[in-house]
């Protein structure tokens, strides 16, 4: 407290109040020695009368009030000035509390950010099980359309065969196919003397219709006809098939051409004629029979002759009915193949419904015909089959689980999502705060609201990876901030909970300082 604070005004208000005051009585104490003004007793009364009411008037009148006025003053102006002090202090006070609340805001909205770009990262590696997800239903697809590939060109194979079986009619063709179809089992289908045989037998067959047709040269070509079926220039694709060609084609033809010998020497020229024919048509079922092996011989189903046969003779339109149903199905695979195909996002919950209804209405009826008896007599036939109903099992259980999977991924990611707009929200909010603190703990805007105080603050923003200014490396012994031993730039910052802020109202001063960690080098 100076002069400045004290209020003059008021005390030269009472002081010349005082002075009016005596002054006053002063003159009536003159009026009252006027009679003899010029005697010495009465010039001493006077003087002491006046004297006597100054001193009185002083001590009695202008002293206690003066003396009250100043003590008031005083006691209101110590009273002030405690006030100042504890004013002082509040504005500093609330200035820490808005700079801490400052940091808390920053803090939070900066593990609100933390927490957000978990939350991302999850939602990716959700999104990334997803396309797992969708890879392993195309995938899963690709196998049953695959196998249901090749099940239809199989079962095409063997609709092809059991065709042209079907077309060998007649009893004398029936019985050829029987017994030779037998003795193809375990030849090589690639082997290439069939067509060498189909040759020489072709030859022979050749003969023999010019034996029908040209009487004068008939020994010659039947001693030729004779040769050619003795010749063993053959090198035979198998040891069954040579045996039955042996047993029943080049005994029956010697025989024939035999009885040919025999009919010509005693020129019973009618007999010869019906041997001959005999001898052609026997011969003809046996080219026949030869040019549908060769037919079919690089197909997948060549070693299945004999089952397709039986077959046919056992349920003639059993393999055509079957081959119906699997082209009826590989047709609406195909349909959704192609879908998926010329799709470029899969849609999960589309396609896998389409695979639903895929393996509804097929995984029991494969099931079933894998273990009719019909197929079980045909063992490759039951192996496709039950190969396929494994595959539809095998994709059902698979099928079942990824939907779930998926169900489950989705209902996450649209909770990551919701968690997100969510933590958007708060984030912009708390930005919003952290802005209107900021500019609250501006200086300009703090000098606005308390014009007659010195106020100064100062923000140093702490960020990661940057190190602490030389000017403010007191403050790490002064608050014990934690250290740690780290590389790269000494008095780095390695974590922070907000900002650092130097409040210094008038002659108070304070620091807010957040938790932070500091990296020394070792």
């Amino acid at each position: 407290m100076n002069i400045n604070d004290l209020n003059l005004e008021t005390y030269g208000q009472n002081m010349q109040h005082f002075l009016l005051l005596l002054r006053s009585e002063v003159e009536e104490i003159s009026r009252q020695f006027e009679s003899d003004p010029g005697s010495l007793e009465n010039l001493d009364r006077y003087l002491l009368t006046v004297n006597s009411f100054y001193y009185r008037s002083f001590h009695e009148t202008f002293w206690p009030v003066y003396k009250k006025d100043v003590k008031e003053e005083i006691n209101q102006l110590l009273s002030l000035k405690v006030q100042e002090d504890l004013l002082k202090k509040h504005i500093a006070a609330i200035i820490k509390r808005n700079a801490n609340l400052f940091n808390q805001v920053k803090n939070v909205s900066a593990r609100l950010q933390d927490l957000k770009q978990q939350i991302m990262e999850q939602r990716l590696s959700f999104t990334d099980e997803i396309d797992r997800q969708v890879l392993e239903l195309i995938y899963g697809f690709k196998e049953i359309r695959s196998k249901f590939l090749e099940l239809d060109d199989f079962m095409n194979c063997l609709s092809e065969i059991s065709s042209g079986l079907a077309s060998f009619q007649g009893q004398a063709r029936s019985q050829m196919l029987i017994m030779g179809a037998n003795s193809l089992c375990s030849v090589n289908s690639e082997d290439p003397s069939y067509y060498q045989l189909l040759k020489q037998q072709g030859q022979i067959f050749k003969l023999i219709q010019k034996c029908a047709s040209d009487e004068s040269i008939i020994p010659e070509r039947i001693s030729k006809i004779r040769s050619l079926l003795l010749s063993s220039t053959i090198d035979w694709p198998g040891e069954e098939f040579r045996d039955f060609y042996e047993v029943q084609i080049r005994s029956a033809s010697l025989h024939y051409t035999e009885l040919m010998m025999l009919n010509l020497q005693v020129q019973d020229y009618p007999r010869l004629k019906e041997i001959i024919l005999e001898f052609s048509e026997f011969f003809e079922i046996w080219l026949d029979f030869l040019d549908l092996i060769i037919s079919y011989i690089s197909r997948p189903g060549f070693h299945l002759i004999p089952e397709l046969y039986q077959l046919n003779l056992k349920n003639p339109g059993y393999l055509k009915e079957l081959y119906y149903d699997v082209s009826s199905t590989r047709k609406h695979i195909e349909q959704v193949g192609e879908d998926m195909d010329n799709t470029q996002d899969i849609d999960f919950i589309y396609f896998s419904s389409q695979m639903q209804n895929i393996l509804e209405f097929s995984a029991p009826l494969y099931k079933t015909i894998a273990h009719e008896s019909p197929v079980t007599e045909i063992t490759l036939l039951t192996a496709r089959f039950q190969q396929v109903s494994c595959a539809f099992s095998i994709m059902d259980s698979r099928l079942k689980i990824l939907i779930e999977e998926y169900r489950h991924m989705s209902s996450i990611i649209a909770h990551c999502e919701d968690l997100l707009t969510r933590l958007d929200s708060e984030i912009e909010l708390l930005s919003n705060i952290k802005n209107d603190l900021e500019r609250l703990l501006a200086p300009r805007n703090i000098a606005r609201v308390w014009k007659d105080l010195d106020i100064r603050i100062t923000h140093i923003p702490l960020i990661r990876g940057l190190p602490l200014a030389d000017e403010y490396l007191y403050l790490l012994d002064k608050y014990h901030i934690n250290t740690r031993i780290a590389g790269g730039t000494d008095n780095t910052i390695l974590h922070e909970e907000g900002d650092i802020f130097i409040i210094r109202v008038e002659d108070e001063s304070s620091e807010e300082i957040p938790y932070m960690i500091i990296g020394k080098k070792g």
